[in-house]
């Protein structure tokens, strides 16, 4: 990953098989910044950034794909 994520991050199973990381953090600190874990290439790349960070949060995929 290219942030840390030491507690409260979300993973969540994309339809193409890829996963979305969301929030968590360390030292009260909290990217903004989402990934994808690409499972193709086996890497992790920075995606869109969130409106405020979260901890301790859900998340899911939605039917349409989002």
């Amino acid at each position: 990953m290219n942030f840390n994520r030491s507690y409260g991050a979300t993973t969540t199973l994309l339809k193409d098989g890829n996963v979305l990381i969301t929030g968590g953090g360390m030292d009260f600190q909290s990217p903004l910044e989402t990934e994808i874990y690409d499972i193709k290439s086996k890497k992790f790349k920075i995606n869109s950034n969130m409106c405020i960070p979260r901890v301790n949060h859900t998340a899911i995929s939605m039917d349409d794909g989002n």
